[in-house]
């Protein structure tokens, strides 16, 4: 029995063996698909990494091989530049107001703009009796016109029949000279009454005559009373100055004149109002005994007063001259600056002089003003169409096209303002200069130096 019993134990112990060795090569196993899986994601990370690597390297080649076709391209073309400054400026004017001497109807006779002459007519101004005598007057003067314009008509339209009429006249004077010479008297009455027929008929149809002409002398008689009668209830006016002639009128004309151009300040100018003119657009029209009716621009300089901060006053000299340009009509003339003033409340009043597109002004008062400071001219390109800009060298790139090739040429930037540049070339430059006409690539991030491009 102790035998069996330690058979029985080393079959035991056996087991046991072959279930620890079954145990290590599973282990072992393990151990290896780990390293297995690890090495495969180690060569998918390589490779991902790669792939990367790659794109990078090749994306832009990719991007510009897929879009080289829709990359826009300009031509370089000589242009001009400003630097401007814009202001709100008053226009001062030597004016003359013409205001009315009397109560009723003020009938101009001078046209808006007009160059006058002194002592040229410009308004009459009918008083309340004579407004009455006018309205009789030019009914009476239409229908004296129709009579005649009658008259005249029946002249062309019966013009055959008055010389019919005259001959046959001719022909009874004869008879009655005949009938005087053969002492044939009976027949004298007959021709007399035929002869008396003829001549009232021609008067009829030309007017010569009769009732008709009677009434006609009659009217023109009466026109003339009416003229006599308005004639002693108006008023001339005429000018004391040759000028211009303005039916602008806006209130203004008292503060903003010759006399107070430099004593003008900013809190005045900032009481003058945009389009407070009111244009007088009729001919006749009822005034009031002295209510101002037109004016009259005396002398052909005008003056332009605003006003700056003093630091912004840098820009302007007295007796240099400036373009400018009427924003709102856009007009562009020349104007010289003729005063500077010290600091009058926190700012300084400056005054220009000008003399061309007087009459295109007359309806303006206060207006927006640019005032070109600088202008650059050359070879004009938009300032997106730059890259690399140096504001210390006032250099810059652009992407030029040469047979199909871009290449990027540092250019020279003359003149800028927030949209275009003025550019030159640079002297010396590896590169080469850029020329008028020359190809360039509007948008200069979408490409790169030596890319082709159709």
């Amino acid at each position: 029995m102790p035998g069996t019993k330690r058979g029985t134990t080393h079959k035991v112990q056996a087991k046991s063996h072959y279930s620890t060795n079954r145990s290590i090569d599973d282990t072992n196993r393990g151990k290896n698909k780990r390293g297995s899986t690890a090495s495969h994601i180690k060569k998918i990370k390589l490779g991902i990494f790669v792939m990367l690597a790659l794109g990078l390297m090749y994306i832009p080649m990719i991007y510009n091989l897929l879009f080289s076709k829709h990359i826009n391209t300009s031509v370089i073309t000589n242009d001009i530049i400003e630097d401007t400054i814009n202001v709100e400026a008053c226009i001062v004017r030597n004016e003359e107001v013409i205001k009315s001497p009397a109560k009723g109807q003020c009938i101009l006779t001078a046209e808006q703009g007009a160059k006058i002459a002194s002592q040229f007519r410009l308004a009459t101004i009918l008083k309340e009796e004579a407004k009455e005598l006018q309205k009789e007057l030019e009914a009476l003067e239409v229908d004296i016109i129709k009579r005649q314009l009658k008259e005249n008509n029946n002249k062309v339209l019966f013009s055959s029949d008055i010389e019919k009429m005259d001959s046959q006249i001719k022909e009874k004077i004869t008879g009655i000279v005949n009938i005087s010479t053969d002492n044939n008297i009976s027949d004298a009455g007959k021709i007399k009454k035929d002869l008396d027929y003829l001549i009232l008929k021609r008067a009829d149809i030309i007017g010569g005559f009769g009732t008709k002409e009677v009434y006609l002398n009659t009217e023109k008689e009466q026109r003339e009373k009416l003229v006599k009668g308005i004639e002693k209830n108006k008023f001339e006016i005429t000018s004391n100055a040759a000028g211009l002639f303005s039916m602008y009128l806006d209130g203004y004309e008292e503060v903003l004149h010759y006399d107070s151009i430099y004593n003008l300040t900013p809190d005045i100018l900032d009481t003058v109002e945009k389009d407070t003119y009111k244009s007088i657009e009729q001919t006749s029209f009822e005034v009031e005994e002295g209510q101002p009716i037109a004016k009259i621009v005396k002398d052909l300089n005008n003056y332009l007063v605003f006003y700056l901060a003093p630091g912004e006053i840098g820009d302007f000299i007295v007796d240099k001259e400036y373009e400018i340009v009427f924003v709102s009509i856009d007009k562009r003339v020349k104007a010289r600056v003729v005063n500077i003033s010290p600091e009058i409340q926190g700012h300084r009043v400056v005054t220009m002089k000008y003399d061309r597109g007087i009459v295109d002004t007359l309806n303006i008062r206060k207006t927006s003003l640019d005032i070109v400071i600088n202008s650059y001219s050359g070879l004009k390109i938009p300032v997106k169409s730059l890259r690399n800009i140096n504001t210390d060298t006032m250099t810059a790139e652009i992407a030029r096209v040469k047979a199909n090739e871009v290449n990027f040429v540092r250019v020279q930037i003359i003149g800028m303002n927030d949209n275009t540049a003025i550019i030159g070339g640079i002297d010396g430059h590896y590169k080469g200069g850029v020329s008028l006409f020359d190809i360039y690539v509007s948008d200069p991030k979408r490409v790169e130096e030596g890319q082709l491009i159709e």
